[in-house]
């Protein structure tokens, strides 16, 4: 298992979360995946990628923007979690090209900040975003959704 999905708060704030290597075929089911968690969503909706625990990940531009597509529109921002800087600046560079509104973060007290600095809406359900990222209590009772 390379990636999974949870709903963190109703259908608006949709957690993936990376573990292992990540190839570019698994990107593009990923496209495939997210698309489909998406049309399930109410807008604004907020993606917020959880890439710490993830190992290697695809660097060459041209082969990510050859399998991605833009964000619906539904999708108010993506966020990403990671701390390596090439990473999270090859991220951003196909996030421009392809149009979509990405914000990389290091933490995942600065990716709620963020968040609730983007929509105050969901300052009630702080502690939902708490538990999913790790801060705090961990009271995680969403589904989730595995990939292949």
């Amino acid at each position: 298992m390379s990636y999974s999905f949870r709903w963190v708060v109703g259908k608006r704030v949709l957690l993936c979360t990376f573990e292992e290597d990540l190839t570019v075929s698994q990107i593009k089911a990923l496209i495939g995946d997210i698309k489909v968690q998406v049309q399930a969503g109410d807008a604004p909706m907020f993606i917020i990628y959880d890439a710490r625990q993830l190992g290697k990940f695809p660097t060459d531009l041209k082969a990510i923007r050859d399998i991605s597509e833009p964000s619906s529109k539904s999708v108010m921002w993506s966020v990403l979690i990671y701390s390596y800087l090439t990473q999270r600046f090859i991220a951003n560079m196909a996030a421009q090209l392809l149009g979509n509104r990405l914000r990389t973060v290091t933490s995942s007290e600065a990716c709620i900040h963020f968040l609730l600095a983007s929509d105050p809406s969901l300052y009630p359900h702080m502690h939902d975003l708490d538990a999913a990222l790790g801060i705090g209590s961990d009271s995680r009772d969403s589904d989730t959704v595995d990939s292949n």
